[in-house]
């Protein structure tokens, strides 16, 4: 059964330095790597990505707690208000503690006693804190605050074009509540432990900690096997997709709006055959690679947000907000492999 849960307040924060494709053909450059701009708009499917300064104080945390500051702006609430917050992130602050309670005291709530939990599923981490929030509710976390904030640039491995050209760096906070005209319902998540080594970062735990001997330079980039990923993807995700549908009860032309995890340009391709394949006429597939990149866990509340305040019916043609009422399909795919879908009524 679907649970009471409405958005009422959305943000997104980027860091201040913007790369483009040309900016980053000189880079590649730099590391021995030939692209041109048009060849990285087309295979990569990115234009534009934003990378922190972590030097300059551009921390995950900091950017989160920017985000939520305008989240709670618009929800016109008070930060003492809350009743929980979730840390969504896909790359940590720091290993401990988690950056939940970091996200707290940045935001000036350090004594506050609010309670505070990281959700960790990387890329998925939002669509499962979204359903950890809804099903805390009935236990009176009435006003929760649910932050994604990713800085993934760097662990980019330059000696690999794909990672380097797609990854970016985001924030997005939601402020979410309950209401009986809004709701979710239970996401459903399965996860694939035999592809676990298609996304990683070996390094940063107790197997590989950075002082070890036996660590090297390459357990701390990240290292991304697309094909095997796509693999995972292919092999299950389509009649995952349809059996969630099934259990949701809707019917796929009822779907207003697909809001997918920005993996890459053959992931966002492969959704879109799947709109062809299981019914869905009249979804709009709201996308934000082409600007971010892949935000890591912090791409799918991204792109979310640019739904709700851009995914409307228009007649001309110019963004319009998404009317309340409207269903959105959320879904996508994380390291693990971990397979996400959840039905918002917005």
């Amino acid at each position: 059964m679907p649970r009471p849960l409405r958005i009422l307040g959305s943000a997104i924060e980027l860091p201040a330095r913007r790369v483009d494709n040309e900016e980053l053909v000189r880079e590649l450059a730099e590391h021995g790597l030939v692209a041109p701009p048009a060849a990285i708009a087309e295979k990569a499917g990115v234009r534009t990505r934003y990378r922190a300064d972590v030097t300059a104080g551009e921390t995950a945390v900091e950017m989160g707690a920017r985000a939520a500051r305008r989240a709670l702006a618009e929800a016109a609430m008070d930060p003492a208000e809350l009743d929980l917050i979730l840390w969504a992130s896909g790359s940590p602050h720091q290993a401990i503690p988690d950056g939940a309670c970091l996200l707290q005291r940045e935001l000036g709530l350090g004594a506050s006693g609010i309670p505070c939990m990281a959700v960790g599923v990387t890329c998925m981490s939002f669509l499962a804190a979204l359903d950890v929030a809804s099903a805390m509710m009935p236990a009176g976390r009435k006003r929760v605050l649910v932050v994604s904030s990713d800085i993934s640039s760097i662990a980019v491995d330059w000696a690999h074009f794909g990672t380097a050209a797609l990854l970016g760096d985001g924030a997005c906070a939601f402020v979410v509540g309950e209401h009986p005209e809004s709701h979710i319902h239970p996401v459903q998540l399965r996860t694939y432990g035999e592809f676990a080594d298609a996304a990683e970062i070996r390094s940063g735990g107790s197997a590989r900690h950075p002082f070890a001997d036996h660590t090297t330079r390459e357990d701390q980039l990240f290292h991304m096997n697309g094909k095997q990923l796509l693999r995972c993807v292919l092999q299950h995700a389509p009649a995952f997709i349809e059996s969630s549908l099934r259990g949701f009860g809707v019917d796929p032309a009822s779907i207003d709006v697909v809001v997918s995890h920005q993996a890459s340009r053959a992931g966002l391709q492969f959704i879109e055959t799947q709109f062809e394949r299981q019914g869905f006429t009249r979804a709009r597939h709201v996308t934000t690679l082409d600007r971010y990149g892949n935000c890591v866990a912090a791409s799918l509340p991204m792109t979310l947000h640019h739904a709700l305040t851009e995914g409307g019916p228009s007649a001309d043609g110019q963004p319009r907000p998404l009317p309340r009422g409207s269903n959105v399909l959320l879904l996508g795919a994380g390291a693990g492999v971990s397979l996400g879908v959840g039905l918002l009524r917005y």
